[in-house]
């Protein structure tokens, strides 16, 4: 009667992880179904006669059992060694032995690399029967569910350590504090990005302030000194220009304005300065003392 019934709740049980495929726990809901199923399928009228008749109690025939301990000699088995059954990888020494008494000579060369090759393929595949049996374990252990949080249950004032009854509303309340101290979390961890984002939204601003402030370095153009076209005297002629030593010593100050020395007297400030040729201006560097070249265009 119980085997039948195992065999139609293995079919319904096959069915259920085909159509799943194997992603859906088996609740006790669909337990009840399957097994009503099968039994409904099982025990049926034809069914529980043949078992009481397979059995010998309706009708009673005590003959029927009798009979399976009633075994003659000649209807035994043969022993181990000469049944014709396979030999497993593991019983490499009875595959040895029966490979001496089918060769007559041992030593043989070709019989001693048959031996060999033997006790090679049953050891590698002992082995790979042994990883195979360690892998399924594991991947059986991986798939069994992750243990749930436990709530945040709080103990009586008078807890004595013995079993407790929590009621419904208890429960609740718990389920409660526990989705509250997860959205807490979830809160800081989402801060915590936000300020991390903050960070770098800072960092590229400044970046761009800096790269900004570089380009404007480089795109403003220098400034040069202005030059005089008025003569002094009736003839228009220009005055000779002072002493080249003196020359020498001006230098350049601020965006391209030229500025006197100290040493040049109030007569000599009176020549004309339209013959100078300004000095030219060391070249502008950047904070890192690189030199700074202006484009093309403010050359011209």
């Amino acid at each position: 009667m119980f085997r039948p019934l195992s065999g139609a709740y293995s079919a319904l049980l096959s069915d259920f992880i085909y159509n799943s495929e194997g992603l859906t726990r088996i609740t006790k809901r669909d337990f009840w179904g399957m097994f009503k199923e099968a039994w409904g399928q099982t025990f049926i009228q034809s069914t529980i006669l043949s078992a009481f008749k397979a059995t010998g109690l309706s009708p009673f025939m005590p003959d029927v059992i009798l009979k399976k301990f009633n075994l003659e000699d000649a209807e035994r088995p043969s022993s181990s060694d000469s049944s014709s059954s396979v030999l497993s990888a593991s019983d490499w020494r009875k595959i040895e032995r029966l490979l001496r008494k089918v060769v007559s000579d041992i030593q043989d060369q070709k019989t001693r690399q048959l031996s060999s090759t033997i006790h090679s393929i049953s050891v590698r595949n002992t082995l790979l029967e042994l990883e195979n049996k360690r892998l399924r374990h594991a991947l059986t252990q991986k798939k069994r569910p992750t243990q749930g949080k436990a709530l945040l249950l709080e103990a009586p004032p008078q807890y004595d350590g013995g079993a407790i009854f929590w009621s419904p509303t208890k429960v609740r309340e718990a389920r409660q504090r526990q989705e509250q101290k997860d959205a807490q979390t979830m809160a800081k961890e989402q801060e915590k990005e936000q300020k991390k984002a903050l960070r770098e939204a800072r960092k590229r601003t400044q970046g761009l302030r800096q790269d900004v402030s570089a380009r404007g370095a480089l795109d403003e153009p220098p400034d040069h000194a202005p030059q005089s076209n008025q003569s002094t005297g009736p003839q228009g002629n220009h005055r000779a220009p002072p002493p080249a030593q003196n020359t020498s010593t001006i230098a350049r100050k601020g965006k391209g304005k030229l500025i006197l020395p100290s040493s040049i007297d109030e007569e000599d400030a009176e020549y004309d300065l339209s013959c100078i040729q300004p000095v030219g201006a060391t070249p502008a560097r950047s904070r890192r003392e690189r030199p700074v070249r202006p484009p093309k265009r403010f050359l011209q």
